[in-house]
């Protein structure tokens, strides 16, 4: 077909409201307590730095793609938020025209591939100095959303404290005897 009909011309609005794409991707890079540790605001700065050339560099996104990146130190651990849009050029075999689209697949392809991206993130900090781990590799932990993980830890920490009590009455009565 070289031409195309026009039942098939859709509006970028009208991509976006019937689409199941990735728009925008929310790109989160953090460390340990212990990894900041030490450090001043301009060494967060430098390890920021190397995280933008990583989304640059090794995730392949151009500037105009970052719609936004910023430091947060509003939470115990320093983190960085950086929003992008994963729009590719492609051509239109029927067409053979050139078009934007946006794949998030072109830039994490899989869980293979974001195995790959971790690889290489690590080595990036550790080329630059740094004492970075490295995840473990295959893990099968799951992200638990923040009002969960508290909603288990009250849990627990009830739990806990009914132990606690039992175990001091259990003292008290064995010092009483």
């Amino acid at each position: 077909m070289k031409t195309e009909q026009e039942n098939r011309k859709k509006t970028f609005k009208q991509m976006l409201d019937k689409s199941n794409n990735v728009v925008a991707d929310e790109l989160l890079f953090t460390a340990t307590n212990e990894f900041f540790k030490d450090m001043t605001r301009e060494d967060i700065k430098d390890w920021a730095d190397i995280c933008m050339e990583f989304v640059y560099e090794d995730l392949g996104y151009t500037k105009e793609q970052v719609l936004h990146a910023t430091i947060h130190f509003d939470e115990k651990t320093p983190h960085i938020h950086c929003v992008v849009v994963p729009l590719i050029k492609k051509i239109d075999k029927r067409t053979n025209t050139e078009r934007f689209t946006i794949s998030k697949k072109q830039y994490i392809r899989d869980k293979i591939h974001l195995s790959e991206l971790q690889d290489k993130y690590h080595a990036r900090f550790v080329s630059k100095g740094y004492d970075l781990e490295r995840g473990i590799k295959g893990s099968d932990r799951k992200h638990i959303k923040i009002k969960d993980y508290k909603k288990i830890n009250r849990k627990l920490e009830e739990n806990l404290n009914v132990r606690n009590n039992r175990l001091d009455k259990a003292i008290n009565e064995f010092d009483e005897k």
